[in-house]
């Protein structure tokens, strides 16, 4: 492997510095840059809708499992309705 920046040894003389090419843009597949939006853009969502309760959103109850249990009644009922 070479050296890259100013000590770099190379034929070229460039009063800057050569730092290696930077990789390609289409480093993932379209198709895969596609389910990762749908699964962030479902999590997001599920996200809004549970803000949707004040309870959950303003974090009201102090402890931990009370908590949980308000998140897993909100989630039940926003998937039904």
């Amino acid at each position: 492997m070479t050296q890259t920046g100013w000590g770099s040894g190379s034929t070229n003389r460039a009063p800057w510095p050569s730092f290696p090419p930077p990789p390609p843009a289409e480093s993932l597949r379209h198709h895969e840059i596609q389910e990762r939006y749908k699964a962030r853009n479902l999590i997001e969502r599920m996200s809004c809708r549970l803000k949707d309760f004040r309870r959950i959103a303003t974090r009201y109850d102090k402890r931990a499992d009370i908590f949980l249990s308000a998140i897993c009644l909100a989630a039940a009922i926003s998937w039904w309705i």
